[in-house]
């Protein structure tokens, strides 16, 4: 699998949003339960905007963020 990032010199001028085609969020494993509270202190230090990690049935957990463009983006790890 890759993911590949592209930067265009002139940007569109409108802000990310989920509801138009493309791109919704992105999704990443993590291994460790233990990253998900890691990253969660960073982003909070920080003051991004985030959702603090969920239980996700049967057997999961999620946190979910947004980058500095708005785009959703989701940290999870199944057991």
């Amino acid at each position: 699998m890759a993911i590949v990032l592209r930067q265009h010199d002139v940007p569109e001028p409108s802000a990310f949003d989920e509801r138009r085609p493309g791109l919704d969020h992105l999704s990443f494993a993590v291994a460790e339960l233990s990253d998900l509270a890691s990253v969660e202190a960073i982003l909070r230090s920080r003051g991004d905007r985030l959702t603090p990690v969920v239980v996700m049935p049967p057997n999961g957990h999620q946190l979910t963020f947004r980058d500095p463009d708005g785009i959703a983006l989701e940290l999870v790890h199944m057991e």
